[in-house]
């Protein structure tokens, strides 16, 4: 329903129509989009391994010891070591960190070359619209 009012137009809803609504909340969007929370889920993961690390792993990812070559998963190396003696845990730690800062500078060279040409497209389509 649309009213006037000394010239200023308002427009108001009858109050039934929103009246059999619930407010959106996260578990009832988590409900009905189960693929939410486990994207969600592994992306906090992510997050949470590329800032903390340090704490979750006390080898450096770069150096490494010859004699510990080659070994096998166990109580000192969670996921072993590679050829040169590194710990594979702290190096996987560690590379979530240059993936992030890697998906982070795609996405931003994709949203301002994407904002650009649709800028572009807009100000040029606005004024030679035909059809």
């Amino acid at each position: 329903m649309t009213v006037a009012t000394e010239g200023i137009l308002t427009t108001s809803t009858p109050a039934t129509a929103t009246s059999g609504r619930r407010p959106l909340t996260l578990g009832t969007l988590l409900r009905r989009h189960p693929r939410l929370l486990v994207g969600g889920g592994l992306v906090a993961l992510l997050l949470f391994v590329a800032i903390f690390a340090p704490l979750l792993t006390r080898f450096d990812p770069t150096l490494g010891d010859v004699s510990d070559a080659l070994l096998p998963p166990g109580a000192a190396h969670w996921l072993g070591t590679d050829d040169q003696g590194r710990d594979v845990m702290a190096r996987v730690l560690y590379g979530a960190r240059i993936s992030l800062s890697v998906a982070v500078i795609s996405v931003s060279i994709g949203l301002f070359t994407g904002v650009t040409i649709g800028v572009v497209a807009g100000y040029i389509g606005g004024a030679r619209t035909c059809c």
